[in-house]
C-alpha cells in the first residue's frame, strides 16, 4: 500500500492522479510487451519446426499461426498455447482449421504428435518429439522478461515530480 501524507498546496490530489495514470500507462506498455514476446514466440516456433526437420509437405508449417482472440474456438487437432487472463491474449495455434495435407487430403490432424511425440499408428515404433512450440517459449524467456521490464520502464518514466 502506497500512503501519501503530503497536504500543501494540493499535491496529495497532484500524486493520486499520477498514480492513476501511472496504472493505466503500465497496462497499455504490458499489452505492447506481450504482443512483441507472442509475436517472437510465433516467428522462433516456425523456425524451429524447420530446424527439428518437422517439414514436408509445408502445411504443419503454415499451420502455425498467431491469433489474438478473448475467447477461441479450439479443433480437435490442434494444439496451442496462450497468454490467457492477461490485457492481450494470445494464442499460437498449430494445425487443424482449413489446413489439408496435400498427401493424404486428410486435416492437419498430426500437429501434437509431431510436437510431443507418439507411437506410430501402425506397426509400432515411436515418433520422435521435436516440440518447436515449447522449446520457442524456454528459448524467449529472458526475452520476456527484458520486455516487461522495458515497457513497465517506459510508462513509469513517464511521470516525474513537479516541484
Amino acid at each position: 500500500m502506497i500512503g501519501i501524507l503530503e497536504s500543501d498546496n494540493g499535491t496529495k490530489k497532484q500524486a493520486y492522479t499520477a498514480l492513476a495514470g501511472v496504472h493505466k500507462e503500465i497496462a497499455k506498455e504490458y499489452a505492447k510487451a506481450v504482443a512483441k514476446y507472442w509475436k517472437a514466440v510465433w516467428e522462433r516456433a516456425r523456425m524451429l519446426c524447420l530446424q527439428y526437420g518437422a517439414y514436408d509437405t509445408g502445411t504443419l508449417f503454415e499451420s502455425i499461426r498467431l491469433v489474438w482472440d478473448i475467447h477461441p474456438q479450439f479443433g480437435l487437432y490442434e494444439v496451442a498455447v496462450s497468454s490467457e487472463g492477461a490485457e492481450a491474449t494470445g494464442y499460437i495455434r498449430v494445425g487443424g482449421g482449413t489446413f489439408m495435407n496435400p498427401k493424404t487430403g486428410r486435416v492437419v490432424d498430426y500437429a501434437q504428435v509431431v510436437h510431443d511425440g507418439g507411437p506410430f499408428p501402425r506397426g509400432g515404433g515411436h515418433y520422435q518429439a521435436r516440440p518447436f512450440l515449447t522449446d520457442a517459449i524456454d528459448q524467449l524467456e529472458g526475452y520476456r522478461e527484458s520486455l516487461m521490464m522495458e515497457h513497465v520502464d517506459k510508462a513509469i518514466n513517464r511521470f516525474k515530480r513537479v516541484q
